[in-house]
């Protein structure tokens, strides 16, 4: 039996629902076509020869966050020297992170916008830039740390295995 109050639930499941509409409107007109939804029902973009996902979450304070993330390569090599790399590159980036997430030996790039009420463009320039700048690293990667890109292994033209959590989920290591 759960005591109390469940305002701040319904309120967060509202924003979020508001979130969500926001992005598939805005993810349909990008796109020019309907997009596709994983489980969670989380948006996938096909653009930049990348998969682009938007994914709106809440936060412990009922603060909505939407992430948009690609993952650019995995079954790498987990050395040093990719750290270093990606923090190198990192420090340069105006926009975006490179992350790796250790356990899935994997690489991806994230850039995460706060709020419901983030504006149109604002969505619409974070989707272009997580999508271009994945395309122009996913192969550097592959040729640097080894594996695949993961556009190679969702068109099983290379072994490996896609990571199956999104970043902030569980206790995965991401860098």
């Amino acid at each position: 039996m759960t005591h109390g109050s469940h305002r701040l639930e319904y309120q967060v499941r509202q924003k979020l629902s508001v979130a969500r509409r926001r992005i598939a409107t805005i993810a349909n007109d990008l796109l020019g076509k309907r997009f596709d939804q994983d489980a969670d029902g989380d948006y996938i973009l096909p653009l930049e020869d990348m998969h682009v996902m938007v994914t709106p979450r809440s936060g412990i304070d009922g603060q909505i966050v939407v992430r948009v993330f690609a993952i650019c390569t995995v079954g790498v090599n987990v050395i040093p020297e990719l750290g270093l790399s990606l923090a190198r590159l990192n420090f340069g980036l105006m926009f975006g992170r490179f992350m790796l997430d250790v356990e899935h030996r994997s690489i991806w790039l994230d850039e995460t916008l706060l709020g419901e009420e983030f504006r149109e463009e604002e969505l619409r320039f974070a989707i272009r830039i997580v999508g271009a700048t994945a395309a122009e690293w996913d192969d550097r990667f592959k040729q640097m740390f080894g594996g695949s890109t993961y556009e190679e292994v969702l068109a099983g033209r290379a072994s490996g295995i896609p990571p199956r959590k999104k970043p902030g989920e569980g206790s995965g290591q991401y860098l």
